[in-house]
């Protein structure tokens, strides 16, 4: 199941119209690195805890 989380993450919210519906996702069991960032720009991790958009 975690896969299909980071299958959207990566593929499916690279389109501005979903991307604007996301608020926040939590992979549980699945490592954000720097480097994923560099390859998908439009996912942003959280600076603070009430950070939902990663601005």
């Amino acid at each position: 199941m975690k896969m299909v989380v980071i299958h959207i993450l990566r593929n499916r919210l690279k389109d501005p119209a979903l991307l604007k519906h996301m608020v926040t996702a939590y992979p549980i069991g699945y490592i954000v690195k720097k480097s994923d960032l560099g390859h998908y720009p439009w996912m942003k991790l959280a600076l603070g805890k009430t950070d939902s958009k990663g601005d």
